[in-house]
């Protein structure tokens, strides 16, 4: 087991946040929780030609050297398959190299934590496909933001209904558009605000991975893994191929 243990962010300086969720990806740096300098950037090759270049970049321009880190807060999920592997590998392999501290970060909880800004209730949401909805939910009260509904993928329908049970009005984040329809289905006008903001702030994401380092340490670097949700369409396809005796 390689894990680091709780020990709160006294001398914690420097804190590297990497997302590689999504088709458009980011990496960021701060100090002391305070912004450094983002880079946000369209992935047109794959993560694994752009994804350490930037983040070069980044320390390069930030002056600040990998060994410096106190902390990598990476995306876990849910997203893009490859995109969540590559920046989790790669993630995992610098904290082995220069033994930092890694903390996984959930896309919806950080894209809820981007746009929430006043209080009341955050549903962020990406299209799972195959009939599904990554979603989750989030009350903010006093400048806090708590769990309503657990991140997953769920039935559109369903999901909804629970969110309207839960938190009566909410503001959808993401790709509500998508799910538009249902969503009136369940909420009426008044109870609903359908935003297309799909960007997670990665400075979001270190603040994040900050709090759950200082809640619970590091996560172990032997067993952490993407936060998929399901199955990709290859374990899907492999399954309907040979399906068990």
């Amino acid at each position: 087991m390689i894990q680091h243990v709780k020990s709160g962010l006294r001398g914690l300086m420097y804190t590297l946040a990497v997302d590689s969720s999504r088709f458009f990806g980011s990496v960021a740096l701060t100090r002391d929780g305070q912004p450094l300098m983002g880079i946000s950037f369209n992935v047109k090759a794959t993560y694994s030609e752009k994804l350490l270049q930037m983040i070069s970049f980044l320390l390069d321009e930030s002056q600040v050297e990998l060994k410096n880190l106190g902390l990598i807060a990476v995306v876990e999920g849910p997203g893009s398959f490859t995109g969540l592997r590559i920046g989790m590998t790669l993630s995992k392999s610098l904290a082995y190299a220069m033994d930092i501290p890694l903390c996984g970060v959930n896309a919806l909880e950080a894209l809820a934590q981007t746009y929430a800004f006043g209080d009341g209730c955050y549903a962020p949401l990406f299209d799972a496909r195959k009939g599904q909805v990554f979603a989750a939910l989030y009350e903010m009260r006093s400048r806090s933001l708590s769990e309503l509904i657990p991140p997953g993928s769920y039935h559109p329908e369903r999901f909804f209904r629970e969110a309207q049970k839960k938190g009566g009005r909410a503001l959808f984040l993401g790709e509500g558009e998508t799910f538009r329809e249902t969503i009136e289905s369940v909420f009426s006008r008044k109870e609903t605000y359908i935003s297309s903001h799909t960007h997670i702030d990665p400075f979001a994401v270190a603040r994040l991975g900050m709090r759950l380092f200082e809640e619970r340490g590091g996560d172990d670097l032997l067993t952490k893994e993407p936060a998929y949700y399901r199955a990709s369409d290859a374990e899907i396809n492999y399954e309907k191929n040979h399906p068990s005796s």
